[in-house]
């Protein structure tokens, strides 16, 4: 079997959770005995458009990686979604490869329309939905506003006014042609899920949250975790604060908004005794501003900073040596790696009840809920376990054993072989043809796009103030 795995970056130039994840995937595919190619977008621009070959040292055998570079400004932007440079492209990659599936991890960087470009090929597809960006033009779902998840539907009022915090502004789009392209991006995305034969979620509230704002309710979704490979041991348990002794709760991952590391001060500053709690922060300051903002709010309490992290070496970094994990985040995440990592080390959690991480410790034991972005909630909950120490032990003891606490990378990729022969025996479905005339149009688009951004001023793109 030949398999194409589709992303919008790869490692090394890509490092984040999906890419990541995608290589593994990878690398244990070849491992299983499949053939594996790589398609992926670039931040590297490219004048024109470029396709560039590479290849993946890493696995049993080498991986061919295909990235296509787009010619085009600004191109992550909710705007330029739809690319038939990248179409023709990525089509052409395909005639000359023949991959048996096409497995597509994300659109962004590349174009909407890769389900139905590989359709038209006579190639099957599958899809896994690896965060709610098809929901959302800001990716995540999170007002930036209030800094709360959002529950409205998609439709151009509100989403259009919500996604005019992105930068550059587009001040040569009128209202009506901001419009459109929003319902040919929803509109596109939708036939994507469509025409693909598998789609596949981490967690059942990740399929439900994106059948319900997309408005596919009636889209199977296979669920299938991603494996779990990073190698962390089980920390000793730190002995219950005595008298005088504070509660020791870790929090890693970036500091940045959405991770909502802020939560957790305030929650602190709200506590009868703020310093009968010592807080440790590990990650990269990915957002100065915000972790300045950080460091004002925690004067006066225990809170204690650290630099990024390598995640081999969690297990042995004084942010994981603390009685609980906590996370803040925002987002209602689709599976929440962080979760592994604390049951990995043995250590309990306070976690958000809101996505996956609801969806994974509702009636476990071995994490307590707050509600997701409420310091006041939160410190509610540290409060009680301040007051009940014996709580922490009884989620200690809920945790299951190492080997119970993950899907590893080689069986989520044996369950995916399974899914992929049941797209193959499917077969590419029916897709009407390219029409030449609307792709010429969509290419004109684009030009006239970066055209309008090339006239404005750096006031009206948003980079910078109004002069006094």
């Amino acid at each position: 079997m030949k398999v194409a795995l589709v992303l919008h970056g790869y490692p090394p130039e890509q490092v984040g959770g999906t890419e990541l994840s995608v290589r593994t995937l990878a690398h244990n595919l070849v491992a299983e005995g499949l053939e594996v190619v790589v398609i992926a977008g670039t931040l590297d621009w490219s004048p024109g458009f470029a396709t560039t070959t590479s290849i993946d040292e890493g696995a049993s055998r080498p991986i061919t990686v295909y990235k296509l570079h787009r010619g085009d400004l600004y191109f992550d932007h909710w705007q330029k979604g739809r690319e038939p440079r990248v179409s023709r492209a990525f089509a052409e990659i395909l005639r000359s490869e023949r991959p048996d599936v096409v497995h597509v991890h994300h659109w962004v960087r590349l174009s909407n329309d890769l389900v139905a470009v590989a359709a038209r090929c006579g190639i099957p597809a599958v899809v896994t939905l690896q965060d709610l960006w098809s929901t959302c033009l800001l990716t995540f779902r999170v007002r930036p506003d209030t800094r709360s998840f959002c529950e409205a539907e998609m439709a151009p009022d509100p989403c259009l006014d919500c996604a005019s915090v992105l930068r550059p502004r587009t001040p040569w789009m009128s209202r009506a042609q901001a419009e459109a392209r929003f319902g040919e991006r929803t509109a596109f995305l939708r036939r994507e899920l469509d025409l693909a034969r598998i789609r596949i979620a981490a967690c059942g509230s990740h399929a439900q949250t994106v059948r319900q704002f997309l408005g596919v309710s009636d889209v199977e979704i296979d669920l299938l975790p991603p494996g779990v490979d990073v190698q962390l041991a089980r920390r000793a348990p730190r002995a219950l604060p005595g008298e005088g002794e504070p509660l020791r709760i870790g929090a890693w991952g970036h500091l940045a908004p959405l991770k909502g590391a802020d939560v957790l001060i305030e929650a602190l500053r709200l506590l009868p005794n703020p310093n009968a709690v010592r807080l440790e922060l590990a990650g990269g300051e990915v957002d100065p501003a915000f972790a300045a903002h950080l460091r004002e709010r925690s004067e006066g309490l225990d809170v204690h900073f650290h630099s990024a992290y390598e995640l081999a070496e969690l297990d042995r970094n004084s942010v994981s040596d603390v009685h609980l994990m906590a996370t803040g985040t925002r987002a209602h995440e689709s599976w929440g790696l962080v979760l592994d990592e604390a049951l990995l080390m043995g250590l309990p959690s306070l976690l958000p009840a809101a996505g996956a991480l609801l969806d994974r410790a509702q009636g476990r034991g071995f994490a307590a809920l707050y509600r997701q972005g409420d310091p006041a909630d939160l410190a509610r909950v540290i409060g009680e376990l301040l007051a009940d120490p014996a709580r922490i032990e009884a989620m200690r003891a809920a945790i299951p054993a190492p080997d119970d606490c993950r899907l590893t990378g080689v069986d989520h990729a044996r369950l995916t072989v399974t899914l992929y022969q049941r797209a193959i025996t499917a077969g590419a479905p029916a897709v009407e043809p390219v029409d030449e005339a609307d792709e010429q149009r969509a290419i004109e688009f684009q030009d006239a796009w970066d055209e309008g951004l090339k006239a404005a001023s750096a006031v009206e793109l948003g980079f910078e103030e109004e002069p006094s």
